[in-house]
């Protein structure tokens, strides 16, 4: 059962649901209606309210409430409440601290003195992983922008997990129970896309100077990565936008490359119920096996974005698979994320 909890109180009896975690997003949002009279809103529903979303007793998003709607006609009444995880406000607020400069902070210590005053907990990231300095603009720039640039040049992840904190993650080796057969499909759709991919891609950055490094060394850090499944010429520079080391500018450059080689692939899912076949919740951020001989693919997919709906066509769960490599800090350019488009030869159905 589908409960929104705020309170204390349990509201369930929700008709059109839509509820949205995504590996690729720094917050979860949910959306629900139901037919409610307005004499019976609770007073517990109101927009800035803490709650918790569960199914079947698991939790789904820790957040709260955006807004809350109540609508009602000669024929009907309606009740609609949406909202996002906590973390909603590191996307909308800015960075607000007595310092702008930070040196030689983990990536977790760092994230965490940029959003201090908003009271979300940090979990994930290396903490042996140091920062020599970092500056927050000067324009109001919000938290998820702030940390988006550190994850620029470190190839982490910014996500939520259930429990409403922040995640500083890359992609996960955990192996879902569930599996995808073709079997337990309602649709599917499979996308080759070439148009952000690069023969080459040169990435730019400059360095704060020291006792060792100065000079040029220091302003003109440059790396470059080839696809070699590229036939053509095709090349992009970027700018790296914080700080970097010559490793920071050659990892990014490499990552940029195979990251956009594998985004280059990719399926999605639309399945019955939100339990897979092994009785478990779908869940991001898990790799699933896949035995689709329509699409002719058949191997072990990360589940990016997860969409949980409850509508006119029943309860079912909408599933964004891509090939790992487009997540993982040391991605390599596999045939899972080519061979579709090198000539639509596969080899393990």
């Amino acid at each position: 059962m589908l409960e929104l909890n705020v309170d204390s109180q349990s509201f369930v009896g929700w008709q059109d649901v839509r509820i949205v975690r995504s590996l690729d997003q720094a917050v979860s949002s949910f959306s629900f209606t139901a037919t409610q009279h307005p004499d019976n809103v609770s007073q517990s529903l109101q927009p800035g309210t803490f709650c918790t979303i569960t199914y079947d007793g698991i939790t789904m998003i820790t957040g709260i409430i955006d807004s809350v709607e109540v609508a009602y006609g000669k024929n009907s009444h309606t009740l609609s409440v949406a909202g996002r995880s906590k973390t909603k406000d590191l996307v909308d607020c800015s960075v607000v601290n007595s310092s702008n400069e930070f040196n030689n902070l983990s990536i977790k210590k760092l994230v965490e003195n940029i959003i201090g005053i908003y009271k979300v907990a940090v979990s994930g990231a290396d903490d042996s992983t140091k920062i020599p300095t970092f500056k927050v603009e000067q324009n109001g720039e919000k938290c998820f922008e702030s940390i988006q640039r550190i994850s620029e040049t470190k190839a982490f992840r910014i996500t939520d997990n259930p429990n409403g904190e922040l995640l500083l993650t890359q992609a996960s080796d955990v192996k879902s129970s569930n599996i995808i057969d073709g079997s337990n499909v309602l649709s599917a759709r499979m996308v080759l896309d070439e148009s952000n991919k690069y023969s080459k891609i040169t990435v730019k950055g400059q360095a704060r100077g020291s006792d060792d490094v100065n000079g040029i060394r220091a302003t003109q850090l440059s790396a470059s990565a080839e696809d070699e499944t590229i036939g053509r010429t095709r090349e992009l520079i970027i700018h790296a936008q914080n700080d970097a080391t010559n490793a920071d500018v050659k990892k990014l450059a490499e990552w940029e490359v195979a990251a956009r080689s594998a985004k280059g692939f990719g399926i999605s899912y639309t399945l019955q119920g939100w339990k897979g076949s092994a009785g478990k919740m779908w869940f991001e951020n898990q790799l699933v096996p896949v035995r689709d001989k329509v699409l002719k693919v058949s191997d072990e997919y990360l589940i990016v974005s997860v969409e949980y709906v409850i509508g006119k066509g029943g309860t079912v769960v909408n599933l964004e698979l891509a090939d790992p490599n487009a997540y993982v800090p040391k991605p390599k350019i596999t045939k899972k994320s080519t061979k579709a488009a090198l000539g639509w030869d596969w080899d393990k159905t």
